[in-house]
């Protein structure tokens, strides 16, 4: 076999592909997987019937890998990264990592150039939509894209341009020559017709993974994803997060609990794959029985954690630094609500103060309207509370 990854022209992987499953029900070598279960899922803002497929890697370069991968039963495709350096820039001595069953392991980012790339994804997404019309096979599948492997690559306009087309390649080639040639060949197809050709949704992914934790700085990839976030997109369904985390704390503070409200502790769990609502449903049953042996944690003296909560602490820190200490109206605030919550053994009175300090440097500097209106209830009723409770 060759060391080399060579991209297939359209219209043979289309031809290939129609052939393959016409005589044999396979697609590149693989049997199309029968009676796939739909979970009926929703990720991402997009339909998903089965949460399983490839991470990036080799296999998920070409568009024939990916056509063969769709046809096991895959339906989720982390698409092999890209990043500034590319093909012969690399350097890599190949074969990277050599097994007997997996051949030619090319590490890094695909041996491709980002274009070619990108053309490959574009072919494969295609394709994979006029395989599931033709054939009645299951469509919801996603692509979701990889870049990397730092902020100034990802923010170059080679990636950029990667990440624009993924989000919609209508104004590409790839995507013309796909919707050129099969309007030209709908002989070959009896599900398919130009309408559907010409309703094929352009966005291949509004979904990226990063590919940084190879020896990238934890700052580095928190400016990755706040430009994803900022520049390439928003937080999917931030509003129902949100509302679900108001809701908590304001039915548990009517019940008379301690404040219900999502902890940065909870980081933790998330960083282990706890993403959905049944790593809540386990914690809740967790603390259930945690209840009943409360009287053996009793036992644990308070300064036996101390060290743990100073460490805590140092880690909370590392914040400070990002505080616009020359902006009178940021600095003041920042400063009474860190330095009071020790003072007052209250972190709810540290934020009154950093509230109400906030208002009145506003009132006196004249920008009252810079304040919004829900800073102004709150700052009310922080003022409220102290007046009625001290």
């Amino acid at each position: 076999m060759s060391d080399r990854m060579r991209a297939v022209p359209f219209g043979t992987l289309l031809t290939q592909s129609l052939a393959d499953f016409r005589e044999k029900k396979e697609l590149y070598c693989v049997p199309v997987a029968d009676s796939l279960p739909n979970a009926g899922l929703t990720f991402a803002g997009r339909p998903l019937s089965v949460p399983v497929g490839p991470a990036a890697g080799p296999h998920t370069q070409l568009a024939q890998n990916l056509i063969a991968g769709f046809a096991a039963g895959a339906r989720v495709f982390e698409l092999k990264t890209v990043q500034i350096l590319e093909g012969e820039e690399l350097g890599i001595q190949k074969p990277c990592i050599w097994t007997g069953d997996e051949a030619y392991n090319i590490e890094w980012s695909t041996e491709l150039t980002v274009a070619g790339a990108r053309d490959e994804y574009i072919r494969a997404y295609f394709i994979l939509k006029l395989l599931a019309r033709e054939f009645g096979l299951d469509g919801d599948f996603q692509f979701h894209a990889s870049v990397g492997y730092d902020l100034a690559g990802i923010q170059s306009p080679k990636i950029d341009g990667f990440l624009n087309a993924m989000r919609d390649a209508s104004g590409t080639a790839a995507w013309q020559e796909g919707v050129d040639w099969t309007l030209a060949h709908l002989d070959l197809f009896e599900h398919v017709d130009a309408d559907f050709v010409r309703s094929i949704p352009p966005c291949v992914t509004d979904f990226v993974t990063l590919s940084t934790l190879h020896g990238c700085p934890a700052d580095e990839i928190e400016r990755i994803a706040a430009y994803l976030l900022t520049e390439k997109g928003e937080v999917p369904r931030m509003e129902k997060a949100m509302f679900a985390d108001a809701a908590a704390t304001t039915v548990g503070a009517i019940c008379g609990t301690s404040t219900v409200t999502t902890f940065v502790e909870s980081s933790a769990g998330v960083a282990e794959g706890g993403r959905t609502g049944l790593s809540s449903m386990f914690t809740a049953l967790f603390f259930f029985i945690a209840m009943f042996l409360s009287p053996v944690a009793s036992l644990i003296p308070t300064y036996a954690t101390a060290a743990a909560l100073i460490y805590v602490g140092v880690l909370m820190m590392n914040c400070v630094k990002n505080i616009d200490w020359l902006k009178i109206d940021v600095a003041v605030p920042a400063f009474l609500t860190i330095a009071m919550m020790p003072f007052t053994y209250n972190i709810s009175y540290g934020i009154a103060f950093g509230m109400i300090s906030y208002v009145l440097i506003k009132l006196f500097r004249g920008e009252v309207r810079e304040i919004k209106v829900t800073t102004w209830i709150i700052t009310l009723l922080f003022i409220a509370m102290f007046l009625f409770t001290h």
